[in-house]
């Protein structure tokens, strides 16, 4: 049970960095543009 719960949190943590990633991506992709 533990081990699962450590797998869960693990996996919400990535995409959470993948979300953060993507979203810097956006809006650097966007300042460029827009410059």
């Amino acid at each position: 049970m533990h081990i699962r719960k450590q797998g869960i949190t693990w996996r919400m943590t990535y995409l959470a960095i993948q979300i953060n990633i993507f979203s810097f991506q956006t809006i650097f992709c966007t300042g460029l543009t827009l410059c």
